[in-house]
């Protein structure tokens, strides 16, 4: 991953915010060998940056980030800089937008405890298929490991306690038909002719519900919580590989190269001592792929 094409929306001595590209995953494991944002962010702090020599060094500096409340329960600081080597939280793969990292190991505690006490705001957008009714709601079902799926989440009675908030930016009754048709089948070449004709006959069904565009505020930090959370309420998020029906996710593939969701706001204290004082928002516009499948509405 080239550092250069890394898009950094905010960046001081303790922290940065980048606006996380779709399409990479955050952190190292096993199952997968691409590059994450973990590789990209050592390579741009450099290797040096988690080496004893420069924790050592640096102690007097970022020891002053430690909130007062902090316990080693989970590892000293050191160990949790060198185990996470920045990371802060986590984006689904394809889920674009801003993610925030730690540059050395008082600013990592000091915004994990952010995180952990719910002083980290969260915005996302969401395009879901059909209208909701209501302009503003809450959802409050907690989450758990599917059980037939280890890849998937679902709604369940004893999983972990799971809260998003959204409110209805837009709704759209419209498909563009005519341009899906010009501008995008007409280029594919890996439809046959028939199966084109074969969408374009289905698609008004399928889409007959609308769509909805709207701001989703986790107040929890469940893996695949926004998504889980509208497709239990039969509004899956648009081009979602997971939780959409197959029918529907072959089509709005066709228009949207991945699910439509996108970290726009993150507002957290800047970590410039014990205390949290200055609180600090960011916000990453929309990217350019979901734009342009936001056009085809109307």
């Amino acid at each position: 991953m080239n550092i250069d094409q890394m898009e950094i929306i905010f960046e001081n001595q303790n922290l940065l915010v980048i606006n996380k590209p779709a399409g990479v995953v955050v952190n190292r494991a096993q199952t997968h060998s691409e590059e994450t944002i973990q590789d990209w962010l050592v390579q741009y702090l450099g290797r040096e940056a988690f080496s004893e020599n420069f924790i050592n060094s640096s102690r007097a500096q970022w020891e002053l980030l430690l909130p007062y409340d902090f316990k080693d329960n989970f590892g000293s600081p050191e160990e949790i800089w060198q185990t996470r080597q920045g990371l802060v939280h986590r984006l689904d793969k394809e889920t674009s937008g801003a993610l925030l990292l730690a540059k050395n190991p008082g600013a990592l505690v000091n915004l994990l405890a952010q995180f952990k006490q719910k002083q980290v705001e969260k915005e996302y957008l969401a395009l879901c298929h059909g209208r909701l009714v209501l302009d503003t709601g809450k959802i409050n079902a907690p989450l758990a490991r599917a059980r037939k799926n280890r890849f998937r989440f679902a709604i369940s009675a004893t999983g972990k306690k799971a809260e998003t908030h959204y409110q209805v930016i837009n709704r759209y009754w419209n498909f563009d038909w005519q341009s899906l048709k010009e501008q995008v089948l007409k280029d594919n070449q890996l439809l046959s002719e028939k199966n084109k004709s074969k969408l374009l006959k289905r698609g008004p069904e399928l889409y007959q519900a609308g769509f909805s565009l709207l701001k989703a505020k986790p107040k929890t930090g469940r893996t695949h919580q926004i998504r889980v959370h509208f497709a239990s309420m039969q509004h899956p998020l648009l081009a979602d590989k997971i939780y959409s029906g197959k029918k529907r996710q072959a089509l709005d593939q066709l228009w949207c190269p991945r699910h439509f969701l996108h970290a726009s706001n993150l507002e957290f204290f800047l970590p410039t001592g014990p205390i949290w004082e200055k609180r600090k928002l960011v916000k990453v516009p929309l990217t350019a792929d979901l734009q342009k499948a936001l056009s085809l509405l109307n």
